[in-house]
C-alpha cells in the first residue's frame, strides 16, 4: 500500500483515524449532473482554502464499501468523508456554504 501525504500507516483513505478530508463521487460513471455536482463542490471547498482529495468511488472498492457503509438511502454522490464518517452529501455542503458554516461542518 502506497500511503498518501497525510495518510497514516494501517489507515485507509477515508476510515477512522485519517484525518484528510475527501470527495467521494464516481467521475467514471458519465453522468452529467454528478461531474457537475463534484465539480462545484470542489470549487466551494477551494474557495475556502479548504485542502481536499478527490476518490472516484468506481476505481476504488475500498472508498466505494466505505461510503455504502455510511451513507444514507438519502445521501448521494458526491460527499465528503472524514475519520470514517460521512460529513455530508452535496446538498448539506451547499447549504453549508449558503449559510456561511461551510468551514465549520469540515472541522467538526
Amino acid at each position: 500500500m502506497v500511503l498518501e501525504q497525510g495518510q497514516q500507516q494501517g489507515v485507509e483513505k477515508g476510515e477512522e483515524g485519517d484525518t484528510q478530508l475527501y470527495v467521494y463521487t464516481s467521475l467514471t460513471s458519465g453522468t452529467t449532473g454528478l461531474i457537475s455536482k463534484t465539480s462545484r463542490l470542489e470549487v466551494m471547498l477551494k474557495a475556502h482554502n479548504i485542502h481536499f482529495k478527490v476518490i472516484d468511488v468506481a476505481d476504488d472498492e475500498a472508498a466505494r464499501n466505505l461510503w455504502r457503509g455510511m451513507a444514507a438511502d438519502t445521501q448521494k454522490l458526491p460527499g465528503l468523508v472524514k475519520g470514517g464518517r460521512l460529513i455530508g452529501d452535496f446538498e448539506d455542503v451547499e447549504l453549508a456554504n449558503d449559510s456561511g458554516e461551510l468551514k465549520e461542518l469540515v472541522l467538526r
